[in-house]
């Protein structure tokens, strides 16, 4: 019997970015190896993706089940408005609020719908981890948490100490069982 794993990423093809590579070959790899990955993601289209869609990538067809939440902002730039910037300094592991809420009620119909045995997110964006977490509570899942770049590793100011500080919070969980994070991650969402 195979394992379901439930992949959160914030970045996935048609986007061509180091992050979504990454979520596409583990999805690949997964499916090669036994597990029956689903993807949950933004749907990233060549208007809100700007010069990061791929069209040849777009073409390709899926690797796995995908799930792809509508992004709402319309601008895939939206943490350098000033309304955007303030919000992820202040919820670093929530921002953009609106696409995190989406993404976690999809999430939730996804598991209402199939078993998972595992969650995976991945940073950045921090939502993917904020998703994961409650998902991983509330459906008794375990989470794995991966980061392919820490914070402080480039610069740091007071929005950096601030992401780390909350990452420390949120990952707490990570290595515990869906059900001690469950009893744990209440607040989320």
């Amino acid at each position: 019997m195979s394992r379901r794993v439930l992949m959160v990423a914030g970045s996935y093809y048609p986007q061509n970015v180091a992050g979504a590579h990454r979520a596409a070959t583990l999805a690949r790899y997964l499916g090669e190896s036994g597990y029956q990955p689903t993807v949950l993601c933004p749907a990233w289209t060549a208007a809100n993706s700007g010069k990061l869609f791929d069209p040849e990538l777009a073409g390709r067809g899926e690797l796995c089940p995908t799930v792809r939440v509508p992004y709402p902002l319309g601008r895939w730039t939206w943490h350098w408005t000033p309304l955007g910037g303030l919000a992820e300094a202040v919820w670093p592991y929530r921002a953009p609020p609106r696409l995190g809420r989406r993404m976690l009620a999809a999430g939730r119909r996804l598991c209402r719908q199939e078993r998972f045995d595992v969650v995976w997110s991945t940073f950045k964006p921090g939502l993917c981890h904020h998703v994961a977490r409650a998902l991983a509570g509330q459906f008794d899942m375990y989470w794995v948490a991966d980061f392919r770049d820490l914070p402080d590793q480039t610069r740091t100011n007071w929005r950096i100490r601030r992401t780390v500080a909350a990452e420390g919070r949120f990952v707490a969980d990570a290595s515990q069982s869906g059900n001690a994070a469950r009893h744990r991650g209440s607040d989320v969402g």
